[in-house]
């Protein structure tokens, strides 16, 4: 038995709730049983999404920071039944009080970061960085130090990690980020994306599928496109 704590189900919150969609496919074949713990308005209708595991929704919260009793009351009464807990992401309440209930009880979490200190954000925001050094020597890093291993999507983003906040000694592991393959696979005249797009066909294209964000590197993309297009008209 597995659990899925996070902040949010909600679909627009970005990566770490369509890669627990992700895994559910993979983990009904290898028999895991999977369920969600968040801090989500059961009356929400993405939390009753049929492509995710069993969601335990115990909000709404009135605070960015995701203070919820009801959360901790939750993991105190139903957390021993889990072999394992994955914490998705940090810098709110939920990572916080697994640590506080998975310690009293010695089960094992693991803390999936998400790119979450990524040294980005220390440079970009550093008025923001002074607050959550505060949180981090606080609690998150207690967070972390006591997880059975700090989950990384990629070396470089272990390595960059150690960059953001002092101290950083944790049981690291680069786990990847697998998704499902391409929908759109298949031959050419059954092709559901041309089907949609006639268009397109027999062009060459570069889909950027992504959030419209800084941090996502877009505005590279289309620089790297125009002086492209200018070396190609000199």
């Amino acid at each position: 038995n597995l659990l899925h704590v996070i902040h949010t189900s909600d679909p627009s919150s970005g990566g770490p709730i369509e890669g627990i969609k992700q895994f559910y496919k993979n983990f009904k074949i290898h028999k895991i049983n999977p369920e969600i713990l968040c801090s989500d308005n059961p009356k929400k209708s993405y939390t009753r999404d049929k492509n995710l595991p069993k969601i335990h929704a115990l909000g709404p919260t009135k605070f960015k920071y995701g203070y919820n009793t009801k959360l901790k009351n939750w993991l105190n009464n139903n957390l021993i039944k889990y072999n394992y807990v994955i914490v998705h992401g940090i810098w709110q309440y939920h990572s916080y009080a697994v640590w506080q209930v998975a310690r009293s009880k010695n089960i094992p979490y693991y803390v999936f970061l998400h790119g979450m200190l990524d040294p980005w954000f220390k440079h970009k925001y550093p008025i923001k960085h002074i607050k959550k050094m505060i949180y981090w020597n606080l609690i998150e890093y207690k967070v972390l130090q006591d997880a059975k291993s700090v989950l990384y999507t990629t070396i470089q983003e272990k390595n960059l990690a150690k960059n953001s906040f002092q101290p950083y000694k944790v049981k690291e592991k680069v786990v990847g980020y697998g998704v499902g393959g391409n929908p759109y696979k298949f031959s050419r005249q059954n092709n559901l994306f041309f089907k949609k797009y006639p268009k397109l066909k027999n062009k060459k294209i570069i889909l950027y599928f992504g959030r419209i964000h800084e941090k996502k590197g877009i505005d590279l993309l289309i620089r790297a496109f125009n002086q492209q297009l200018n070396k190609n008209s000199n």
